[in-house]
C-alpha cells in the first residue's frame, strides 16, 4: 500500500500488492481524496486497513506468515510447555501404569476410530468433505497439556498424573497422529483430498514426523533442558514474563494467521450455515461422549480396576480434550503450501474443538470439585485431639484405638 501525495490537498492511495489479491476481496484499492480526512475516513471508518492486514497477513503473504507467524508461535508454544513441565514431580507418577495405559489407547486410539466411523455417517448428510477430514484429523490429534493440568488441578483431580499423560500423548501423538491419519484418508470417499505432495506415501510420513520432530519435540526438549539446568531462574522468568498469557496469546495469534488465510483465499465461501451448525453440534458432542465414556470405564465396579476418584479426574480430560498446536501442526505438515485453499476449513472443526472442549470444561471442574469433595466427606475418620485420621476400612480403626488404648495406659 502506498499513499501518494500529488498536491497540497489531493491523496491517492494505491494498492502494491497482486492483483489477484484485488480479485479476491473484490475491491479496488486505486483512490483519491481531495483531503485528508477523507482519506482517514476511508482507511478507518470503512475498516480497509483490516483487510489490507488479512492480505499481508496470509500464508505466502507480504510477512509470509507461514514462517513468521505459525512457524514461529507452533515453536514457541512447545517451547514455552518444555519450560514449564515440572520433571521432577512427573517421576512420581511414571509407576501408574494402568493409568497411562488406558488413557494414551482412548486417545489415539480409539476415539481416532469412533470418530472415523461417525465422519464416515456425515458422508452421508453432504457435510462440506473438507469439514469432515478437519473431524478426522481433530480426533486423530494427542490431548493438550496446558489445559489439562489446569482443569484437573481446579477440579482436586490427580495433577502429576494429568500432566505426565499430556506430555507422554505429545511424545507419541507426534509418531501416531500422522499415521493415523495417512490409514484413514486412504478411503477412496477422500480422494478429493487425498495427501499428493509426494507419489510415494512412506516419503510424505518421513517428511511429516520430521516436520514435527524439528518444530515441536526439540523446541520441548531445549524448554527441559534449560528448565533442569536452571530451574530457580527458569520459576522467576515464568512469573515476570506471564508465560500462560503468552502462550494464550500465541495461540490466538496462530488461529489469526489461520483465518487470514482462509479468507484471503476464500475457502469459508463454500461453507453453508447448515454445515456450520453441524459441525458446531457434533464437536461438542464428540467431546461429551467420549469424556462420559472414558470416565464410565473408569469407574467400572471391577476389582483392582476402578480407579480413584482424583485418577479418574485426570482420565477424563487427558482422554477426550485435543490439542489445537498439534492439530494445526498436522494440518500445515500434511498440507503444506500447496492446498492453502482448504487449509482453513480443514482447521476449523480443531479451533471450535478446542473453544468447546474449554466451556465445557469449565462446567466440567465445577461438578468434578463437588464429586470429588463428596467422596472425601464420606472418609470414615478418627478424632484424636482434634486431629482427623482418614481410614480406608474398619481394620485401620481398629489398630488406631488400640495404639491410642496402649499409649494412654503407659
Amino acid at each position: 500500500m502506498s499513499i501518494r501525495n500529488c498536491d497540497k490537498n489531493h491523496f491517492s492511495l494505491v494498492w502494491l500488492g497482486n492483483e489477484s489479491d484485488e480479485d479476491v476481496l473484490g475491491i479496488k484499492f486505486i483512490n483519491e481524496f481531495k483531503n485528508y480526512d477523507e482519506f482517514k475516513e476511508y482507511t478507518v471508518d470503512k475498516s480497509h486497513c483490516s483487510i489490507i492486514l488479512m492480505v499481508s497477513s496470509k500464508t505466502g503473504g507480504y510477512i509470509r506468515s507461514e514462517w513468521t507467524v505459525k512457524l514461529s508461535c507452533i515453536i514457541l508454544l512447545f517451547f514455552l510447555s518444555g519450560l514449564s513441565v515440572r520433571t521432577q514431580q512427573l517421576l512420581q507418577e511414571l509407576l501408574h501404569i494402568r493409568l497411562h495405559v488406558l488413557v494414551q489407547i482412548y486417545s489415539l486410539i480409539i476415539v481416532p476410530f469412533t470418530t472415523y466411523g461417525l465422519a464416515l455417517l456425515l458422508i452421508k448428510l453432504s457435510l462440506n468433505k473438507a469439514l469432515i477430514v478437519g473431524i478426522i484429523i481433530m480426533a486423530s490429534s494427542c490431548t493438550t497439556i496446558s489445559s489439562n493440568s489446569v482443569m484437573t488441578k481446579n477440579a482436586m483431580g490427580n495433577e502429576y498424573a494429568a500432566l505426565l499423560n499430556a506430555v507422554l500423548g505429545n511424545l507419541l501423538g507426534i509418531f501416531v497422529s500422522p499415521a493415523m491419519i495417512f490409514y484413514f484418508l486412504k478411503n477412496p470417499v477422500f480422494d478429493s483430498l487425498s495427501i499428493t505432495n509426494n507419489t510415494n506415501g512412506q516419503v510424505n510420513y518421513g517428511r511429516i514426523i520430521r516436520n514435527l520432530i524439528l518444530t515441536a519435540l526439540i523446541p520441548f526438549f531445549v524448554g527441559q533442558i534449560i528448565r533442569l539446568l536452571w530451574p530457580k531462574q527458569v520459576m522467576d522468568l515464568r512469573q515476570k514474563l506471564y508465560f500462560a498469557e503468552v502462550t494464550s496469546l500465541a495461540i490466538l495469534t496462530l488461529v489469526w494467521a489461520v483465518f487470514c488465510t482462509a479468507f484471503a483465499t476464500g475457502s469459508f465461501q463454500a461453507i453453508q450455515k447448515k454445515d456450520l451448525l453441524i459441525l458446531v453440534l457434533t464437536d461438542a458432542g464428540i467431546y461429551v461422549f467420549f469424556s462420559s465414556l472414558i470416565m464410565f470405564i473408569a469407574r467400572l465396579p471391577i476389582p483392582r480396576w476402578q480407579f480413584s476418584r482424583k485418577d479418574t479426574v485426570a482420565i477424563m480430560f487427558c482422554g477426550a480434550t485435543k490439542a489445537l498446536t498439534i492439530g494445526i501442526t498436522l494440518i500445515n505438515a500434511f498440507y503444506g503450501n500447496q492446498n492453502q485453499d482448504i487449509t482453513g476449513v480443514l482447521s476449523l472443526p480443531m479451533i471450535i474443538y478446542h473453544v468447546e472442549q474449554l466451556a465445557i470444561g469449565a462446567i466440567e471442574v465445577i461438578l468434578l470439585k463437588k464429586w470429588i469433595e463428596r467422596g472425601i466427606n464420606k472418609q470414615p475418620s478418627v478424632q484424636n485431639d482434634n486431629i482427623n485420621i482418614p481410614l480406608k476400612n474398619t481394620d485401620d480403626l481398629q489398630v488406631v484405638e488400640t495404639e491410642t488404648i496402649n499409649v494412654k495406659c503407659q
